[in-house]
């Protein structure tokens, strides 16, 4: 269940870096609890999920934030991670992922993940969620070591953040549609989900909510990304840059809280 993110100095912390002068960002509202929810089919599937496990990211995940020296993140929460006020994902590899065993996202899967953006600036990369085959990577990486995964991203394209999908086919990369702008300073409900029913390999959809409760009613828009390989998945992801040695100095923070993943009925 959702925390107060406030007077963060005085929470215990699961700290990747040094200490630094910058500050990790302060949420000012706080957002709807965590509620027990079952899909209403708002595309995709629907319908076949069962109740949303959601992770501990204090237990069994792997982070890194290298290139940085205010540290890119922290876990301030059992399910919340929040990034730090002043860094540049496009000049900072950073990631954060669990193992969850070989081949174990295979057929069709559900995740929920609610999304705070603090800040956005021009063509920075917020990552929020993946599933993918390599470890250690941000999703560069994976094009770089021709890897392969499934992305989410919140994108600043020069003119406003939206919220973008990608698959990465050894190496190669593929984009679905964008939304329209996405929100700064509130936050955003999104749904991912994988159904192999649609399309040659699958078709993925995230589905962008203006209410935890993600009902059809809440429903804004949907991203749909169709697949070019069918794929089976080890590790999963979130709180990911996109290092591509930029040099830039413009930022990108915000939070990601209550990652949960569906069982199937």
């Amino acid at each position: 269940m959702k925390k107060l993110l406030l007077s963060l100095l005085f929470v215990p912390l699961l700290l990747f870096g040094a200490a630094s002068e910058s500050a990790i960002i302060e949420v000012p509202e706080v957002h709807s609890m965590m509620v027990v929810r079952a899909p209403s089919g708002g595309g995709g599937g629907g319908g076949g999920w069962g109740s949303c496990n959601e992770f501990d990211f204090t237990s069994g995940w792997t982070g890194e934030s290298t290139g940085d020296p205010n540290s890119a993140w922290e876990v301030t929460d059992s399910d919340t991670i929040t990034s730090n006020t002043n860094f540049d994902s496009r000049d900072v590899t950073y990631f954060y992922y669990k193992d969850m065993g070989a081949g174990y996202y295979s057929g069709n899967f559900m995740f929920d993940v609610d999304v705070y953006l603090n800040e956005s600036e021009d063509w920075q990369w917020f990552g929020f969620w993946a599933v993918g085959n390599s470890a250690n990577y941000d999703m560069k990486g994976y094009v770089d070591n021709t890897g392969d995964g499934i992305f989410a991203y919140i994108r600043d394209n020069s003119v406003n953040p939206v919220v973008d999908l990608y698959e990465v086919n050894a190496g190669s990369y593929v984009s679905g549609d964008s939304t329209p702008a996405v929100s700064v300073t509130s936050w955003i409900y999104l749904q991912i989900e994988r159904d192999e029913s649609v399309g040659t390999y699958g078709t993925v959809y995230c589905r962008i909510y203006d209410d935890p409760g993600r009902t059809e009613e809440d429903l804004v828009n949907t991203v749909t990304l169709t697949l070019s390989e069918q794929q089976d998945f080890r590790y999963l992801y979130t709180m990911m840059g996109y290092d591509t040695n930029s040099g830039m100095s413009w930022d990108i923070n915000g939070v990601i809280d209550s990652l949960c993943e569906y069982e199937e009925s």
